[in-house]
């Protein structure tokens, strides 16, 4: 079996895959696959929620390399399906339809972040990237600049009275090859925000972070293009937001933002150059909670539509909104959803097959998470709702190339056992264990991407990376 690398340190927030077509995640739109950030498309959009702040990042990034697997626990190695194409099996260096080959790398690493992958340091390969939530319990202050993280021990729990911290950010350089290099920037005076996203806002060719402060605030942090970045730059915002997306929904070439939070759906329309006019696509009504948001195109006419998760107590429903490509939406008939607690998984498209949106939802009767999906048709209609699997054990699926194949694949991520779902549609095989171990997951955001660049995809933990080893 090929060796891995100590995962060092890892931190980060949208879900980046391969994908065949594009991907809108809630940061940023890839292809065939979206997913919401609060998140891809062969077409995808995936989405999660969870909370980020971020405000301005000091000095160059210094840190010590990660060393060689000698820290790494292995997990079982579990075929789901059969193999469609000769070869030797795990570890004969060939991604094959149907094989499961995966290792689990355990790292120290900060809990309490929301994660996303990206090529931060454009040496080419993916690197992962985390904000603090900027609170923790009283604690000698730590030297300014860069830290390495690599002997820092993790922070205590949270007490009722913590002051407030200075917010981190956090890099892991990628080398390629599922090793990492860590540093720790502090972000002065940081907002703590609802969520995270990633993409080139100004357009000068290096990644940004787009997060919130927890109030009516979008922030903007630019990348330098060597994994650092600079200080955070606010636009206002009518409300606080819960969920934000990143693409280019009036067709200018310039990446965009829509968010959803107390005061309804806002667009920021970006100008380019780092610039945002806000515009209210949608106010307060008497409907539940925008919760969680995924820019996809639906009705596959080349502009980025809104799918919504919206949700409280008594009622649960999926908002659209279609976009008609100059930046104005016009909704469409939301559709119910068992009432509970409900996750946008992701809406994915592949080639030749349908296009779907992944939810999951937990059923009070049952007392169990579902994975829920349903078809979209080709005029961006939903339609009726499909049990995918019956007990998918925890609200956290991420859709991804688990193995060899060209079409979308699900991770069921219910430790101690990790089960993948290999060509997941609405009548998907059983899904078979992948993985087993102590993950932890890393607040309410996944990330996943090709960490190892072999052609299969990786999943970030809070404790390590699930490394793919054909």
């Amino acid at each position: 079996m090929r060796a891995v690398r100590d995962a060092g340190l890892f931190v980060g927030i949208v879900l980046a895959c391969s994908p065949p077509e594009a991907v809108t995640s809630g940061s940023e739109v890839t292809g065939g696959l979206s997913t919401s950030t609060g998140g891809e498309s062969a077409d995808a959009s995936t989405s999660a929620g969870g909370s980020t702040s971020g405000s301005t990042s000091t000095g160059e990034a210094t840190g010590s390399s990660t060393s060689a697997a000698s820290s790494t626990t292995t997990s079982g190695v579990s075929t789901g399906a059969e193999t469609t194409t000769g070869g030797g099996g795990c570890g004969d260096g060939l991604a094959e339809e149907g094989e499961l080959c995966f290792d689990f790398v355990e790292a120290e690493l900060f809990p309490g972040v929301l994660q996303a992958t990206a090529d931060f340091n454009e040496d080419g390969h993916l690197d992962v990237l985390g904000i603090s939530d900027g609170f923790c319990p009283a604690q000698p202050a730590p030297a300014p600049g860069i830290w390495d993280l690599t002997a820092a021990p993790a922070p205590p729990p949270l007490g009722p009275l913590a002051p407030r911290c200075p917010t981190l950010l956090r890099t892991a350089e990628g080398d390629g090859l599922g090793g990492f290099t860590p540093h720790l920037h502090e972000l002065l005076d940081a907002p703590s925000g609802r969520t995270l996203a990633v993409a080139d806002v100004d357009g000068d060719g290096h990644v940004d972070v787009i997060t919130s402060e927890g109030g009516p605030t979008l922030v903007v942090l630019p990348g330098v293009g060597d994994g650092t970045f600079e200080a955070g730059v606010t636009h206002p915002s009518p409300g606080v937001l819960s969920d934000l997306a990143a693409g280019d929904v009036d067709g200018d070439g310039d990446v965009d933002v829509i968010a959803v939070g107390v005061a309804g759906i806002t667009s920021f329309l970006g100008d380019g150059g780092g610039g945002f006019t806000p515009a209210p696509v949608a106010g307060l009504d008497d409907g539940p909670e925008r919760r969680e948001i995924i820019l996809f195109d639906l009705d596959d006419d080349g502009a980025l539509d809104l799918v919504i998760n919206r949700a409280d107590a008594v009622n649960s429903e999926i908002e659209r909104w279609f976009g008609v490509g100059d930046g104005g939406f016009v909704e469409a008939k939301a559709t119910p959803v068992e009432p509970g607690m409900n996750r946008l998984v992701a809406a994915a498209r592949t080639p030749s097959d349908p296009a779907y949106l992944f939810v999951t939802a937990f059923t009070y009767d049952a007392k169990q998470w579902s994975l829920l999906g349903l078809e979209i048709d080709e005029d961006g209609g939903l339609g009726p709702i499909e049990v995918v699997v019956e007990d998918a054990s925890a609200a956290e699926v991420v859709l991804g190339r688990f193995d060899g194949g060209l079409r979308w694949d699900a991770m069921l991520l219910s430790p101690p056992e990790l089960r993948a779902i290999l060509e997941v549609n609405l009548d998907p095989p059983p899904p078979a264990v992948a993985a087993e171990g102590s993950f932890a997951l890393p607040y309410e955001r996944v990330p996943v991407g090709d960490l190892n660049e072999d052609g299969v995809d990786d999943v970030v933990f809070g404790n390590g990376v699930l490394l793919s080893n054909p």
